[in-house]
């Protein structure tokens, strides 16, 4: 009796082991979603939402496009002034030159640059910038306002580092002389031109 006993007592505690030792709740926990692991680290759930890692900056930025702030030249009497404009990406120059035709911002600033003035094309080869403009930018006018055109766009260019001479064409063709006023444009001009009207 007492060994029918002790068989019946074993089989009892086996299935009681078997039952209490957890092994299908253990197993539940691990197919659960552990709370922790899939957690997200603070800040990050806007960034996932827009697809966007904090780290990645946004698509097509490069050092090129950051915001750069440039000086246009005008004129105020017979001396130079300049103007601040924001730029940004590659063509800076070009940027610059376009806000020079725009016309000057600031009250009692003034341009010599013909109105509606169009930039034809912009190139650059060995530090000579090659400027076509259209006919319009080579309308005659007074020695003094002849020069300070002609000095708006050199100081403008050569501000950049790339840049030591500006060469003035038309139509993409070489211009000798402005107007009818005898100034020499058969060669790159530097600042050192336009010694009267230095800003």
């Amino acid at each position: 009796m007492s060994r029918v006993w002790a068989i019946a007592l074993t089989l009892t505690l086996v299935l009681t082991a078997c039952g209490a030792g957890g092994a299908a709740p253990e197993r539940s926990n691990l197919s659960g979603p552990p709370a922790a692991a899939s957690s997200v680290a603070p800040g990050a759930t806007t960034s996932a939402a827009s697809g966007t890692p904090p780290s990645v900056p946004p698509s097509g930025s490069s050092p090129s496009a950051a915001v750069q702030t440039v000086q246009v030249y005008f004129t105020s009497g017979v001396k130079l002034v300049t103007e601040s404009a924001q730029v940004s990406g590659p063509d800076v120059a070009r940027q610059a030159i376009e806000r020079l035709l725009a016309g000057p911002a600031t009250t009692g600033d003034y341009s010599e640059v013909p109105a509606g003035t169009r930039l034809q094309s912009l190139n650059l080869a060995n530090g000579v910038a090659s400027v076509s403009f259209d006919a319009g930018f080579y309308q005659a006018a007074g020695a003094t306002g002849s020069q300070q055109r002609l000095a708006q766009v050199v100081y403008t260019l050569t501000q950049f580092p790339t840049i030591t001479s500006v060469r003035f064409l038309s139509d993409g063709n070489a211009v000798g002389m402005l107007g009818g006023e005898g100034f020499p444009m058969d060669r790159p001009l530097t600042r050192g031109s336009f010694p009267s009207v230095q800003a």
